[in-house]
């Protein structure tokens, strides 16, 4: 199940960055905070 969460938020991060490469940062920080979120504690907004 954390293999299949990884492997969805890295396919979505490429089909993003392909799709809208200006919008590449923006993804990466989704995707990073979304990925401490899964993994380490939720940082406080």
């Amino acid at each position: 199940m954390g293999r299949l969460a990884r492997l969805f938020l890295f396919a979505t991060l490429l089909l993003a960055a392909f799709a809208t490469p200006g919008r590449a940062e923006p993804v990466l920080t989704v995707l990073y905070t979304g990925k401490t979120f899964g993994k380490y504690e939720p940082c406080p907004s």
